[in-house]
């Protein structure tokens, strides 16, 4: 379901840091960071429709940030971004909503998220490619493409889970837990189901 604000990904320190948002039937991104902060860049690339898959890509390289909807750069192009992106402790990263202060939860997304990387360095156009064509074989850069790049350092694949666990298959030990959301098929293996009205993790 497209309709209304809902969150896909957020972090906050006291205030937005990073948020993907679809906002009036199209994505909408937020940064915050200690520089120059572009703030909102909403409604960007094509409006969405229902019951369609998305691969939804947010870059920052320390002087621009972009959004690429599946495998390509959103239309209006890069926005100018300088400085780090922090998040205070007390504010986790959340999927499925926004904590807009610490306890307070709002704009939570209905419908499936499957496959969530994060990465500690800003992904190229071509590496955000790779992933969009090779799917769920990327992620981990084991392939002969150069591109692949290295692997992610907090990756759900979604096909980890047991009971409120989600498990982050990187290494990395970021597990999260799961409120109300429910696994069904997702786009590659399982995907979480998100139903608008209070499931996150």
């Amino acid at each position: 379901n497209s309709t209304g604000t809902q969150t896909i990904y957020s972090e906050w320190k006291g205030g937005a840091n990073i948020i993907l948002d679809i906002s009036s039937s199209k994505v909408s991104t937020y940064l915050n960071t200690s520089g120059t902060n572009p703030g909102w860049t909403n409604n960007r690339g094509s409006s969405l429709s229902t019951g369609q898959w998305y691969f939804v890509t947010i870059a920052y390289t320390g002087s621009y940030f972009d959004l690429y909807m599946d495998g390509q750069a959103a239309d209006v192009g890069t926005v100018a971004a300088t400085g780090n992106v922090t998040r205070s402790a007390g504010y986790p990263a959340r999927i499925g909503m926004s904590e807009t202060s610490v306890g307070v939860f709002n704009y939570y997304f209905n419908g499936l998220i499957d496959d969530v990387r994060i990465y500690d360095y800003a992904r190229t156009a071509a590496q955000i490619l790779v992933d969009y064509n090779a799917g769920s074989a990327a992620h981990l850069g084991a392939g002969t493409d150069p591109n692949e790049g290295t692997p992610p350092i907090v990756y759900y694949s979604m096909d980890n889970i047991s009971g409120s666990n989600l498990y982050d298959t990187s290494g990395s030990g970021y597990n999260g837990t799961i409120a109300g959301a429910t696994a069904v098929q997702g786009k590659h293996g399982m995907a979480l189901s998100f139903d608008g009205s209070g499931d996150y993790v």
